[in-house]
Order: C-alpha cells, then sequence, then structure tokens
C-alpha cells in the first residue's frame, strides 16, 4: 500500500514528466516551423516530420499555439536565457577590465543588464516576479512583486531600447574583412500612421548637455508595440521656469513615464500624446547628436 505522501510523490513526478514531453512536443513544432524555410529535408527534425512523437491527451493543441500562449512562452525563456548568458559567459569577462578603468564605461547599460538578470532568474526558476528582484526593477518596471511573468515581444522592444540600440544607423563588426558582420533596425514609412496609434511601450530619458544646440540636450527614445521608434528632440528648457537648478532640471527628465492613458508624462513639466511622437518617428530621422528624429515640442503643463 501506498502511503498518502508517496502518492503525492507519484503524482508530482508524472506531472513533471507530462510537462517535460510537452515541452519536447511543443520544441518539435518549433524546429519544424524552421526546418519548412530552408525545404531542406536534411533539416534538423521535428513536428509533423517526426516518425515516432508525442499523443497528448488534455494539450489542446490550438491553446498552447495562441498568441503569446505556452508555446511561446517557451521561446521567450530561451530568448531570455540565451541573452543572458551571452552577457554573463562571453561578453562581461571580456569588457571587465575596461569598466574597472573607466567607472562611467556602460554605467547605464549596466543598470539595464542588472535589471535583465532579476527577470531572467525569476522567469527561469518559477515565473513569479520576486520582491528586490524582478517585481523591483528600476528600469525595466514589468511587474510587482508576486507577479506572473507572462511575456510580451513589447518586453524585448523596451529592452533593446532602454540600451539604446534601437537605432537605424548600421553597427558594423569587422569579423573578417571579406566578411564584414552589419546590424541596424528599419522602420517602414511609407503608408499613412495607424488608427489608433499602436500602443507606446517604452520611453528613455536622453540628456547630452553638451550640445550646442539646446533643442538637442533633452530628449527620448520612444518604441511603440509595432517595432516603430526614434530618439525624439525636445525644446526642454523652454518649459521650465529658468532658476530651477540643473539637477532638479536633470531629476525632472529622468522621471518621464508612460501615463495610463498611454501618453508620455514629464511630471511636473508637461504631457507629449503618442500620437505625436508616433509622427515624429514616422517623419524620419534627422542630423543631430546621434540619429535623431524629428522634433516635438512641449506643450500644455502637467502637475
Amino acid at each position: 500500500m501506498i502511503a498518502p505522501d508517496e502518492e503525492q510523490s507519484v503524482r508530482d513526478w508524472q506531472r513533471f514528466q507530462h510537462d517535460v514531453v510537452v515541452a519536447a512536443d511543443s520544441l518539435g513544432f518549433i524546429l519544424d516551423g524552421i526546418s519548412r524555410i530552408h525545404k531542406n529535408p536534411d533539416a534538423p527534425i521535428g513536428g509533423s516530420k517526426l516518425r515516432g512523437f508525442p499523443m497528448l491527451t488534455g494539450e489542446e493543441f490550438l491553446d498552447r499555439t495562441r498568441p503569446y500562449g505556452p508555446m511561446m512562452q517557451t521561446v521567450f525563456k530561451g530568448w531570455f536565457a540565451e541573452i543572458n548568458d551571452l552577457w554573463e559567459s562571453e561578453y562581461h569577462p571580456r569588457l571587465s577590465p575596461a569598466m574597472e578603468a573607466d567607472a562611467d564605461f556602460m554605467r547605464l547599460e549596466l543598470d539595464v543588464l542588472a535589471d535583465f538578470r532579476h527577470i531572467c532568474n525569476n522567469l527561469l526558476r518559477g515565473g513569479i516576479a520576486k520582491e528586490g528582484e524582478a517585481g523591483s526593477c528600476a528600469l525595466l518596471r514589468w511587474f510587482k512583486p508576486s507577479d506572473p511573468m507572462r511575456m510580451y515581444f513589447w518586453h524585448v522592444l523596451d529592452f533593446l531600447n532602454q540600451m539604446g540600440w534601437l537605432k537605424e544607423d548600421a553597427v558594423v563588426i569587422q569579423n573578417e574583412p571579406q566578411h564584414p558582420k552589419a546590424s541596424r533596425w528599419h522602420i517602414e514609412r511609407g503608408s499613412e500612421p495607424e488608427r489608433p496609434v499602436p500602443r507606446l511601450v517604452s520611453v528613455r530619458p536622453l540628456i547630452d548637455l553638451e550640445a550646442d544646440d539646446p533643442i538637442y540636450r533633452y530628449g527620448v527614445g520612444v518604441a511603440f508595440e509595432n517595432g516603430v521608434f526614434g530618439n525624439i528632440p525636445f525644446g526642454f528648457e523652454d518649459a521650465i521656469d529658468p532658476s530651477t537648478p540643473l539637477h532638479h532640471q536633470i531629476r525632472q527628465w529622468q522621471a518621464m513615464r508612460i501615463s495610463d492613458q498611454g501618453d508620455l508624462v514629464i511630471p511636473g513639466v508637461a504631457a507629449v500624446s503618442a500620437e505625436d511622437l508616433y509622427r515624429g518617428c514616422l517623419a524620419g530621422p534627422r542630423s543631430g547628436v546621434g540619429p535623431w528624429s524629428s522634433s516635438v515640442h512641449l506643450e500644455g503643463q502637467e502637475s
């Protein structure tokens, strides 16, 4: 006779086995989708190409494949784990000497990566945001403590924007003289702005107090849910009391956030509609300090 606690242990072990088989089934369909791009019979086997395959009961396929459902969450976990491992195992050791020599080198990016590490750890270890970790991030403010961690592509866009990696100018890596590598983002600008405007999902304060043109001293990096992005300058100094000390100006600008209505808010200064920001991004990049989109004037004081 099996004791009650042994029965529970057996059930838990069976659940673990079942969850692993479901995950393997999901992986098979993902691999099959990738293989179909090449139409190559020798490509990695998976999904419908398998002759021996799982038969699942009580696991509706359409439910697992729904947008941002279980199958997509498996992919997101893999992406977060891959990026975190690239940083921790490969690039952080390479860049450590430069960071030790210059305290300002990658200072802001390191803060973002620290948040990313907390999110990755909680995502892969239970999927619940913890106090002091994913539930308390300073820059990637995606979750509150005890929140279930369901991932969406806008999380990826916000991470890239906070890192300053959403840009249209190419990053070229001379890996080999004959085979250079390059990456860039591209925005389709050939059509009118969507209505309603896609959701604003990321704002990043930009400050360059040494810029010759005052309009380029304060700006914001924004990203929208459909992948449109831009670095937009503001005449911030014209919207505030000139007697405000500089450190207060900087603090005000860094306190920007997305309002409950989905617009950009600079507390105590002004609000800018997501539609104006979106049109600014679609207007195209312009010359300035970095790849700037069209400027947007601050209008309407925000209390």
